[in-house]
């Protein structure tokens, strides 16, 4: 039952933010989706791919992962097609340094085309909060 009620207040999240930006200039919308939990990889690739068939190529979609999440993004991971998806919908994907390091992962580990924040991710979400991305938590 709580897994239905997370789920569902995602839904509604996402619901209020597409109504917030129907109205805004399709050409300014910038998406920023936060992922912390690896069980919930495959619906952040399904949101980014959403994202992108609502609002088309002038979206920005960043996703940055942190926490025990980073090890979706490793090389030896299972979730190569679902990296290649988001990138191929022109996510640009980020990963916490900080929780590399804390998780002993390896950052040459990683997929090449995942970029290493090297500030971590808390930072980096604050930073594009200020630049106007909506916030997206998965």
């Amino acid at each position: 039952m709580r897994n239905f009620q997370k789920l569902l207040w995602v839904f509604f999240t996402v619901v209020l933010l597409c109504f917030q930006m129907a109205r805004a200039d399709e050409a300014s919308v910038k998406i920023l989706f936060h992922l912390n939990d690896p069980k919930k990889f495959t619906l952040l690739v399904n949101s980014v791919e959403n994202a992108r068939k609502i609002y088309g190529e002038k979206a920005s979609i960043v996703v940055v992962v942190n926490g025990p999440a980073v090890s979706r993004l490793a090389r030896f991971s299972n979730t190569g097609g679902q990296i290649k998806s988001m990138l191929n919908n022109g996510a640009k994907l980020g990963v916490c340094s900080r929780a590399l390091l804390n998780l002993k992962v390896d950052p040459t580990n990683i997929d090449p085309h995942v970029s290493i924040l090297n500030k971590g991710g808390l930072a980096t979400i604050i930073k594009l909060q200020g630049l106007g991305y909506h916030y997206i938590k998965i």
